[in-house]
């Protein structure tokens, strides 16, 4: 019988866990089939990085999950789901920033292209409009990209801003 469990790494007063998939038999920091992940609770918040993709291969063939590893494991499914959305929030930010900018808000259009490790954000205004989005000396630009950025450093994931006209 295989399971999916911890196995510390970490010094003393220190933990530091690997998920690994071991035989059931096996002592806690015996030898193992396959490293998952890793799981750091000193941490705030606690990291988790599971390979998602072997989780569920070692899954399918029957591995049974640990208590602690079954309760991390809805973790990381949930993390992904966030990440898939990280777009559609800049994009709502920034169509709302924008919006309270122009006179004509029913024109404002953004739209989210995503890269390997930036998405780019395309705004549209009206011609009349896009002075006010602009500022003078791209000032009003410059600050839009400069929260962009913030937001995107707090989830970990690079924007850029192109103003279209």
């Amino acid at each position: 019988m295989v399971a999916m469990r911890l196995t510390r790494i970490g010094s003393k007063k220190r933990p530091y866990y690997r998920i690994v998939v071991i035989d059931k038999r096996r002592a806690r920091n015996g030898r193992f089939l396959e490293v998952l992940g890793q799981y750091n609770p000193i941490a705030r918040p606690a990291q988790v990085e599971i390979n998602a993709e072997r989780a569920q291969y070692w899954l399918a063939r029957g591995a049974e999950p640990s208590e602690t590893v079954r309760s991390l494991l809805p973790h990381i499914s949930s993390r992904e789901c966030r990440k898939s959305s990280l777009g559609v929030a800049m994009k709502e930010l920034i169509e709302q920033i924008a919006k309270a900018l122009v006179d004509n808000p029913d024109q404002v259009s953004v739209r989210p292209i995503e890269g390997e490790q930036t998405t780019v954000l395309e705004l549209r205004v009206a011609q009349s409009d896009l002075g006010k989005v602009i500022g003078k000396q791209g000032r009003t630009a410059r600050s839009i990209r400069t929260i962009l950025s913030a937001a995107g450093m707090k989830l970990k994931k690079r924007f850029t801003l192109e103003i279209l006209e």
